[in-house]
């Protein structure tokens, strides 16, 4: 498991750790993904740190954010709700659905989790569609324990929480984040998401750097 970014191990720090695997066709690959929260120097303001660590590659990205913006991935406390709308050239539609409920022991603690399931369709105007099932199992707090996402009927990813300190009772006040919030905050998992497809890309149209090409996550 990833510990809290070097330098942000204050007592107010909070991070989540995320294990993360996934198949694309032929390809599959693990990843960890930890994301840490720390007050900045400045007012109102926090240090953000993600990092991504796999057989690949490893990634790290710091950014000060504004402390009100700073979310972790909490799912929207929403159940049997659907929406669609458009971004730019593409139409997405998506629904969610609460399935249930169990329980599990996480640090030697039990909690209830409440169990979702989603579906996601989407796709360029002019273009073939995609679409995407997936499962979501919720803290309290509203903190993702586990989710999966099946895409295309054959490409699957999982996500699992292996280490917070993050409160995950009802009581910690997260489970009344704003869906828009949530959209904002759940950069970890996301990250890990685009991890899978740019190693899914960076397999399928190259193979290494033999020809001093420079790769795919090159930045002049």
């Amino acid at each position: 498991m990833l510990a809290p970014a070097a330098g942000a191990t204050t007592a107010s720090s909070q991070y989540a750790a995320y294990s993360i695997s996934g198949n694309f066709g032929n390809h599959s690959i693990t990843a960890l993904v930890n994301e840490t929260v720390a007050p900045s120097s400045s007012s109102g303001m926090s240090d953000l740190t993600l990092k991504i660590a796999s057989s690949m590659s490893n990634f790290s990205y710091s950014k000060i954010v504004n402390s009100s913006g700073v979310m972790f991935p909490y799912f929207p406390t929403v159940a049997n709700q659907s929406f669609s709308y458009q971004v730019h050239n593409y139409s997405i539609s998506a629904s969610i659905v609460q399935s249930g409920t169990g329980s599990v022991t996480f640090s030697g603690k039990t909690y209830s989790l409440t169990n979702y399931t989603f579906s996601v369709s989407g796709a360029k105007f002019g273009g073939s569609p995609m679409n995407a099932t997936g499962g979501a199992s919720v803290f309290p707090s509203g903190l993702v324990y586990s989710a999966w996402v099946r895409a295309n009927a054959s490409e699957t990813i999982h996500v699992q929480l292996v280490g917070t300190n993050l409160p995950l009772d009802a009581s910690s006040g997260s489970s009344q984040t704003t869906s828009i919030a949530v959209a904002g905050g759940a950069g970890s998992i996301l990250a890990g998401v685009g991890a899978f497809v740019f190693y899914k890309r960076k397999n399928s149209t190259h193979k290494t750097n033999e020809n001093g090409d420079k790769p795919l996550y090159h930045v002049d």
